[in-house]
């Protein structure tokens, strides 16, 4: 009878053992979770021809989440249509701010953590619209109008799978829309002098300054024109939905000058300078391509506080001529500005990180969160840091040129866990076959064999004191 109990004993022990990792698992799984689509809207809600019925669906989400991210930094959120010539339009709301997200033209659509992952707290809703003609059948089907579902880098994550179908119905000879859904942007057009003549992609629209509407979204040459005025031709890129400005800076044609031009160029150290080119004020530095007439000037530079700069430049037909000045305090005894004089240059670093929101040590003091940008590090050896909460420490050594600026993009690795009572629970996993949660990529050794045997009977005998 006690040989009988014991054996009773120990079948039930691997069962207890099931509920429990059962229970784990389920709880993971339910904190990555954090996609619920509230409202699904399909128009027109009446029938559907295969091949000429353009269809638009709206889907409405929440992306929250309780841990420390809204979305999972490893995942992505996945969309799937079967309609023809789809145009997907993603909308995002994070506390009330809408940002809007590329426009995609393809069967699917895959926004990631660096699109809608927040920290944890913000209020963070999408909104995706896709658009497209109900796909060509050869009888009456059920068709796809849209599938979403979160994802991991192998799979669909089970239980966040949502999909909406439309039965799509055969008419021979159907035939699309004349006017199908196009992506439409504006373009705001100015000009100094205005009245200049707008022209896109060759005709004429109007004058400046003008503002050129329903725009297919992409490329365009847009040139403006005006009598004594050289012509400018530019390339713009349309953006649905929004406004593009442009501003063009407009130069009289060579005949009608008073004489052969040149471009001057000054900048100076402190900037704010006003600048003065033969007694006319050419603004504060720094002062980019102003047009002077050829020939030979005087440049004045200066800035209260500060010894005046004066000296002569010769401007070159068609050239330009760069100038750069040193000021000197006036307590200072040399004049200190050279022409073209050399000025030591710094260095930038680009760093972004996976996830975000890493904490940046450059030579060991802190600079603030990726992504960032660094500026006015002095040229040579550095050693850059980042660091994450439950993530391995990234170290790299970096030698800058002067006036470079390296982007460094990293993948952070989740890295061992101290938490009490975890390494109990590792080690049991990682004695009974199932992946280890740790993340890290050594393989427990033969002789770590005895301590998983050990930590396997101390969990079995605490699930028995808790009975």
């Amino acid at each position: 009878m006690k040989q009988d109990n014991r054996n009773g004993v120990c079948r039930t022990r691997p069962v207890r053992l099931l509920l429990v990792l059962v229970t784990i698992i389920a709880c993971v799984q339910a904190a990555e979770a954090g996609v619920n689509v509230y409202n699904v809207v399909i128009t027109p809600n009446t029938e559907i021809v295969g091949n000429q019925t353009m269809v638009e669906v709206v889907a409405l989400m929440d992306i929250s989440s309780e841990e420390l991210y809204t979305f999972s930094p490893d995942n992505t959120l996945k969309f799937w249509t079967d309609l023809q010539d789809p145009v997907w339009t993603p909308l995002l709301s994070v506390d009330g701010n809408l940002m809007d997200l590329p426009v995609r033209h393809s069967q699917t659509m895959t926004l990631t953590s660096w699109d809608i992952s927040y920290p944890s707290g913000s209020q963070v809703s999408l909104k995706v619209s896709v658009k497209g003609i109900a796909p060509a059948v050869t009888s009456t089907q059920d068709k796809t109008m849209v599938r979403i579902a979160e994802a991991t880098a192998h799979a669909i994550i089970r239980d966040t799978e949502l999909v909406r179908t439309r039965k799509v119905t055969y008419v021979q000879g159907a035939r699309p829309p004349e006017d199908p859904y196009v992506p439409k942007g504006s373009v705001q057009v100015n000009s100094e002098p205005e009245h200049a003549a707008v022209s896109l992609d060759g005709e004429y629209r109007g004058e400046t300054p003008y503002l050129l509407e329903g725009v297919i979204a992409g490329p365009h040459t847009l040139t403006l024109s005006l009598p004594g005025y050289d012509d400018v031709v530019m390339t713009v890129s349309v953006i649905e939905r929004q406004t593009l400005e442009m501003v063009a800076s407009l130069h009289p044609a060579p005949d009608e000058k008073a004489g052969d031009m040149g471009f001057v160029t000054v900048r100076s150290e402190p900037p704010g300078a006003e600048v003065l080119v033969g007694g006319t004020s050419y603004g504060t530095t720094p002062v980019y391509n102003r047009e002077a007439e050829a020939g030979i000037h005087t440049i004045g530079v200066s800035l209260p506080g500060y010894q005046a700069f004066n000296s002569e430049i010769q401007v070159i037909p068609g050239q330009g001529n760069t100038v750069m000045v040193q000021l000197k305090p006036v307590q200072g005894e040399s004049e200190g500005v050279l022409e073209d004089a050399p000025v030591e240059k710094t260095a930038c670093v680009l760093v972004r990180s996976s996830p975000y929101g890493a904490v940046i040590s450059v030579d060991g003091r802190y600079m603030g969160m990726t992504p960032m940008e660094i500026c006015e590090l002095d040229p040579g050896s550095h050693e850059i840091l980042l660091s994450f909460p439950l993530y391995r420490e990234y170290v790299e050594d970096i030698d800058l040129e002067p006036g470079e600026t390296r982007e460094i993009d990293v993948a952070l690795v989740f890295g061992d866990i101290s938490l009490p009572g975890i390494d109990l629970i590792l080690g049991l996993f990682s004695g009974i076959g199932l992946p280890g949660l740790s993340g890290g990529e050594e393989k427990p050794s033969p002789a770590d064999a005895g301590d998983r045997q050990k930590a396997y009977e101390e969990l079995v005998k605490q699930l028995d004191e808790g009975d």
